[in-house]
């Protein structure tokens, strides 16, 4: 839960606010025919009910995509050498062969992935899914 309110003359009046909902509130994708004419969710997402002056104006509907937990490396193991027989022994010896290593793996980083959103607007003239301008900022 987030508001946002102001202070005036020793009473806070809410301006705006959010609340966390789910599938209690919003059916998931996969549950309906026609998913793309109304707000669902997505296994993974989460969805915020957007609020002002008292009224519900919008939800926004969110997401991780592309994130990835950092995986160690794990060591190789060395191989063994062979001995080597001896032909000049009577009877000649034979000699042992060595064993082969195994390679290691190399760690992985993490990635951060990026976040991935739909704004639904509950009231007015463009009411319905809205565009929403996306840029990822900082090094990747």
């Amino acid at each position: 839960f987030i508001e946002i309110t102001a202070a005036q003359e020793g009473t806070w009046e809410p301006l705006a606010s959010a609340h966390l909902i789910g599938q209690e509130q919003l059916p998931m994708a996969a549950d309906l025919h026609r998913s793309a004419s109304c707000v669902t969710l997505k296994v993974g997402e989460a969805a915020l009910l957007l609020r002002i002056a008292g009224k519900d104006v919008a939800v926004l509907v969110g997401g991780w995509e592309g994130f990835k937990m950092p995986k160690p490396g794990v060591a190789g193991t060395p191989g063994t050498p062979g001995v080597s027989g001896d032909r000049s022994s009577n009877p000649p010896r034979k000699g042992v062969n060595g064993t082969k290593g195994v390679k290691g793996t190399k760690p992985e980083p993490p990635e951060a992935g990026r976040l991935v959103v739909r704004l639904y607007a509950l009231q007015g003239p463009s009411r319905g899914l809205l565009k929403v301008r996306q840029e990822q900022s900082g090094p990747r």
